[in-house]
């Protein structure tokens, strides 16, 4: 039979996710969630398949269901020396690759999926990709956990973008939604106008509390103990450690010392702390793999999360509130949609002054750090537990599945078609 239909009773699913990234390769939350997700949905009955960008070097313990298919230059670490180069990478990016919009195509026609589960798809060519998706009308769900819209259409010439997304940008409108906190919706609505026709489901980072250590015994010793785990760098407010780190030590306050684990370039924060005479206070001891990082996380009393302010999300300052571990985090990131200020967690302005001043309240008693990270820990586990939050993700995607006429795909017109859109979209670039 050419058309998919599946009645309510049954509960297997065939799903294709679609992501730039993959796992091992990876460069945050956002690869790490849909592995978890992946997996999770596989252990349920599902038939799931990946389909993803090769990663920069070889992966050879990957199941047969996960394929590293596709190509992406967008995060390679020469950058183009021209204009013309810079606007014909960006096209390729966020509009289209041709040979990964035929590769999509294939998997298609082999895999037959009831809905495509969309990820991250900056740097593969996102906008041909949905574009197919809705040419051949199967149902796919987009998991919101950065501004991706924004990405795709904002980076691309206007006219370019407009050959796939439409000229109103209504190519986002028919598929579902999934996305992390209402901040990173009103992000992308502000930056590129896309809304939905079906409201987005929001379900926020999560934590499988199986297996996890719990913090029990608070400021042993009298230490404070303090650590963040994550990227190194200006964003996600390295240096504001530091500084906070300062001001309390100028003020007398030395009861306390600060863990950094992290990816990236530590030497400048390094050579910062021994300037304002506080190495002995903040500690920069290299990157940790996810698992190691959760195991290590029951050490500590709180968990310093002075991210940007757009932060979509954040899903350390959960796992850390899983393990009892008291955050204090930005107040306008998305995770602090989640957590109550003051009850699971100190929210702060982005500024060394407020970030020292929320320490000071766990150093000095004002606030109960055992307290807190105990109630954090009781939140989280329960509200954001990842089993709640798949069984939100699979009713999603079951509520996206609707009738698909399979013999689209293996219209012999089609493949010309991608093509025609890919070459007259890097034209309309190259002519801008």
């Amino acid at each position: 039979m050419p058309t998919s239909t599946r009645g309510e009773q049954e509960a297997k699913l065939r799903i294709l996710v679609l992501s730039n990234l993959y796992p091992p390769y990876v460069l945050g939350g956002y690869e790490i969630a849909c592995h978890s997700v992946t997996r999770g949905l596989r252990a349920i009955g599902h038939d799931v398949e990946v389909l993803a960008a090769h990663a920069p070097f070889a992966t050879p313990d990957d199941p047969a269901w996960v394929h590293r298919a596709l190509s992406m230059r967008a995060y390679d670490a020469v950058e183009p020396h021209t204009a013309d180069l810079a606007d014909a990478k960006c096209y390729e990016a966020g509009a289209s690759q041709y040979p990964n919009t035929s590769t999509l195509l294939s998997h298609l026609r082999r895999f037959r999926p009831d809905v495509v589960y969309v990820w991250n798809l900056w740097g593969i060519g996102g906008l041909a990709l949905l574009d197919l998706l809705e040419q051949v009308g199967i149902a796919w769900v987009m998991h919101l956990m950065d501004s991706v819209p924004t990405y795709l259409l904002n980076n691309v010439a206007p006219i370019s973008a407009s050959l796939f997304a439409r000229h109103d940008a209504s190519l986002f409108r028919r598929g579902r939604a999934i996305a992390m906190s209402e901040h990173v919706l009103a992000e992308i609505e502000s930056t590129c106008g896309v809304r939905f026709d079906h409201a987005p489901t929001i379900v926020p980072g999560w934590v499988n509390p199986v297996g996890l250590g719990q913090r029990s015994h608070y400021r042993e010793g009298g230490m404070l103990r303090l650590v963040t785990a994550g990227s190194i760098q200006e964003i996600k407010g390295t240096r504001l450690i530091v500084e906070a780190c300062a001001r309390l030590v100028s003020e007398g306050k030395i009861d306390f010392y600060i863990d950094i684990y992290g990816f990236g370039s530590a030497e400048a924060y390094v050579q910062l702390a021994a300037q304002l005479g506080v190495s002995s206070h903040v500690r920069f001891l290299g990157p940790r793999t996810h698992d190691e990082i959760l195991a290590l996380l029951p050490e500590y009393d709180v968990f310093l999360f002075p991210t940007h302010a757009r932060e979509p999300f954040g899903f350390a300052p959960i796992e850390a509130a899983a393990c009892g571990v008291a955050p204090i985090i930005t107040r306008n990131a998305g995770c602090a949609e989640r957590l109550v200020d003051e009850v699971h967690a100190l929210k702060i302005d982005r500024t060394a002054q407020s970030l020292a001043c929320a320490i000071d309240r766990f150093l000095t008693g004002e606030c109960d750090v055992a307290a807190m990270g105990k109630r954090a820990a009781r939140m989280v586990r329960s509200d954001m537990n990842f089993d709640r939050c798949l069984s939100t993700v699979e009713q999603v995607l079951s509520e996206a599945v609707r009738p698909t006429d399979f013999r689209e795909l293996d219209d012999q017109r089609l493949p010309r078609v991608l093509f025609a859109k890919h070459t007259l979209g890097q034209y309309l670039t190259a002519r801008r």
